[in-house]
């Protein structure tokens, strides 16, 4: 397992772009600690307010339904995305955030805190994507991406172990003040980023004056046309993985619940799943410069799936717990290796960064949207235990006919200016 030491060595052994990167991962980490402690506290505080458990789900899907319209529209009217832009904007909204949480205590009140959680969230996703492309090589994206993964998994998983350290049967104001505990370094860490960056980093993606010019709506859509064909296999990958992802953080509650009534180490399972990406993403680069980063992907999802399809035999809540930790070890290949895949594409074509980072944000919050309600419809027909197995067994065959269709590479051909 990797050691402080290992991560010492990482850092010093890199030149500057390394630097930038774990100077980056920093950053994240901080902000998935205030965004994980937002992503605790908001469906307690809606139930909170007597809301029914329908009606939080409902509500918490909109923000991923928002996400998908912001996607349409920064495609369509920001000319360059840029992650300076995006993490300052980001920075911004989350200074305000919490205390425009604290206040929405209505449906529209909340319905708009949610439109606000999807914006911000997605300006993250692009502003990842974008420091990426500009400030690693291509050879090194799916580890890069699975060094940041480290970080905001690390900062995911501490969140709520600190937020219940808080809380009792109110939440209170404590854990607010904790959110902006940590936004201070995460803002003194993105102007030292800043800094860094200004004194002259090498980027390598490299975009022409073309990607300035605001295209019209019909080009706009051919350009959307053009990516989508080519990348289904990988957009719809990222649809049913992020689905995944959804369905854990929708029934996974319900199942620890359920496991620590009959057994003192069942409430374990959210850290079951949150554990592996913590020493994945050290190794998952090595994995995808040996297979490729698409087929490590796909192969990653048949045996995470294949791994999770178990839980319709296994009953003991140790087995469970173990079952869930090795199927999401699996998994933790695939997000980097996905993410490195499109950060590709990305430096192959940077005047399609945007249309790139919009349609795979989209089936992003598609997966988001649409896991948590087939999740929640498979364990009240079943049980949790048995939906987990359900989506197993389709991650399965979707793996293995996505492994066969698509193509070594993909290339996208850029459609020409309307005349």
């Amino acid at each position: 397992m990797p050691t402080l030491h290992h991560l010492i060595g990482h850092y010093t052994r890199f030149g500057s772009s390394r630097q930038l990167l774990y100077t980056f991962s920093l950053l994240i980490f901080f902000w998935a600690l205030f965004d994980g402690i937002i992503s605790y506290v908001t469906p307690l505080l809606i139930t909170q307010y007597g809301f029914s458990v329908r009606t939080m789900g409902f509500i918490l899907s909109f923000s991923a339904v928002s996400g998908m319209v912001f996607d349409v529209l920064l495609a369509r009217y920001v000319k360059r995305p840029h992650y300076r832009r995006m993490f300052l904007l980001v920075l911004l909204i989350s200074s305000v955030y919490p205390l425009l949480l604290m206040r929405a205590t209505t449906i529209p009140l909340l319905l708009v805190t949610m439109s606000i959680w999807g914006l911000y969230y997605d300006l993250v996703h692009f502003g990842i994507f974008d420091f990426i492309s500009r400030v690693t090589p291509r050879t090194e994206h799916a580890q890069s991406f699975g060094v940041v993964d480290v970080f905001r998994a690390l900062g995911y998983l501490l969140a709520p172990l600190l937020t219940t350290m808080l809380i009792g049967y109110e939440i209170g104001e404590k854990p607010f003040v904790l959110m902006f505990v940590f936004l201070v370094p995460a803002v003194a860490i993105f102007l030292v980023l800043i800094g860094k960056v200004t004194r002259g980093t090498k980027e390598f993606m490299h975009v022409t004056g073309e990607s300035h010019r605001r295209r019209t709506f019909r080009e706009e859509l051919r350009w959307w046309r053009t990516i989508v064909k080519p990348l289904a296999p990988v957009l719809i990958l990222t649809l049913f993985l992020y689905g995944i992802d959804a369905a854990f953080w929708t029934i996974g509650p319900l199942l620890a619940g359920e496991l620590q009534a009959i057994h003192p180490f069942g409430g374990l399972l959210v850290v079951a799943y949150m554990a592996p990406p913590l020493f994945v993403g050290w190794v998952v680069g090595a994995a995808t410069s040996r297979f490729g980063k698409k087929r490590t992907a796909f192969v990653a999802l048949a045996a995470g799936s294949l791994v999770l399809l178990s839980l319709a035999i296994v009953r003991h809540p140790v087995f469970l717990i173990g079952v869930v930790f090795i199927s999401s070890f699996f998994l933790s290949f695939a997000w980097p290796a996905l993410n490195g895949a499109f950060s590709d594409y990305i430096t192959e074509t940077p005047l399609a960064e945007k249309e790139i980072e919009g349609i795979q944000d989209v089936f992003v919050n598609a997966g988001y949207s649409i896991g948590p309600s087939v999740a929640g419809i498979l364990a009240y027909a079943t049980a949790p235990v048995y939906a987990f197995a359900l989506f197993g067994c389709v991650g399965v065959i979707l793996a293995i006919i996505l492994f066969v269709v698509t193509p070594t590479h993909i290339h996208l051909a850029i459609p020409p200016r309307e005349a």
